[in-house]
């Protein structure tokens, strides 16, 4: 479980734990606290997530942040599909959610609502946050799309893909190079035949065949991969 995702849940079960103090019978432990507040809580919301949503991207930034590289369990890993995080995927449902609630709260069962609506409300949107995390985590786990490199024992662990059918592990000794393969294939759009380039950061491996990392339509992402991974494995060639 990543850590990311191990936050997503401690947030829910901290914001979980909260709601059930707010509910009807402990009212008197949240004097002053009602239906409303809880309300305009949920209004802002989706504002306060987008924004909690944009500042890690933009202080990660750099090529690791365009990468999606992160650190676990002493290993670096580089995500090598477009599926986003179970963080992510949570905080967009809960987000979504909210909005869906309030729009519930304020037009079908009119303001201001009752507390015991408003609180109601926030676990379904909770619930909503947690279910698709924990799908979206099941999702990753299955596909198991990293390229994974262990520095200290200087070994790339490379996805099932292209031609692989399970986990490929190749010493950093074994790499004569990294490049930039570009491929064409055509596919047909309502009856047309249509060219389509994919940019594939690819292996080039000792006494074996080459490897494809990935196929990417965005040239400047397979090209920022292949000078990342590049710079990770020189000096190439030396002792594993």
């Amino acid at each position: 479980m990543s850590a990311s995702y191990r936050v997503m849940l401690l947030l829910l079960v901290l914001d979980g734990r909260i709601l059930q103090g707010l509910a009807p019978q402990s009212l008197s432990a949240f004097t002053g606290v009602d239906g409303m507040h809880l309300f305009l809580l949920m209004f802002m919301t989706p504002f306060i997530l987008v924004m909690l949503l944009w500042v890690p991207h933009v202080l990660r930034g750099g090529d690791e942040g365009r990468l999606r590289v992160f650190k676990r369990a002493g290993r670096v890993h580089v995500r090598l599909t477009d599926e986003m995080s179970p963080l992510a995927v949570g905080t967009i449902a809960v987000g979504g959610a909210s909005f869906v609630a309030v729009f519930v709260l304020a037009v079908v069962m009119a303001l201001p609502p009752s507390l015991l609506a408003a609180v109601l409300a926030w676990v379904a949107v909770i619930a909503t946050g947690v279910i698709c995390a924990t799908r979206q985590h099941a999702k990753l786990a299955a596909l198991d799309p990293d390229l994974i490199l262990d520095e200290r024992n200087r070994l790339l662990s490379l996805p099932a893909g292209d031609n692989r059918r399970k986990r490929l592990s190749v010493p950093w000794s074994k790499v004569k190079s990294v490049f930039l393969d570009k491929r064409t294939h055509e596919f047909s759009d309502e009856g047309t035949m249509t060219l389509a380039t994919s940019w594939c950061p690819t292996l080039e491996i000792s006494m074996k065949p080459n490897e494809t990392l990935a196929q990417w339509s965005d040239e400047h992402k397979a090209a920022l991969l292949v000078k990342w991974l590049e710079g990770k494995l020189t000096p190439r060639g030396g002792p594993g």
